[in-house]
């Protein structure tokens, strides 16, 4: 399991489409901007913030994201930069609920 696909996996975790649909607003949403580009840019900001970049390098030995990351059709979709097929999969929306994530979430909407 490699750093990018963990940092990727959060991001799409974090992206307004899905994050609108758990009722949060603290990452704007720019419907002209391509999925691929939002996701490329929280990547960006992860990786600019120590912090989080830490707390995103310990969210791999976390279950539920090796669970996702372990996954095959994740695994591919997320190799591939398929955003349609990871926003459509449980999974990966259910990321949006987990405590790191909305912790992460947080800081970098700070």
């Amino acid at each position: 399991m490699t750093r990018a696909l963990t940092i990727a996996a959060l991001a799409l975790a974090l992206i307004p489409l899905t994050a609108a649909a758990q009722g949060y607003s603290g990452v704007p949403a720019a419907p002209q901007v391509k999925e691929e580009n939002r996701v490329e840019a929280l990547q960006e900001r992860i990786e600019a913030r120590p912090e989080v970049a830490d707390e995103v390098r310990q969210l791999q030995s976390d279950p539920e994201f090796q669970d996702v990351l372990n996954d095959p059709e994740i695994r591919k979709a997320l190799e591939a930069g398929d955003t349609a097929t990871l926003l459509a999969n449980p999974k990966i929306n259910n990321l949006t609920n987990h405590p790191a994530v909305r912790d992460i979430r947080k800081k970098l909407s700070e």
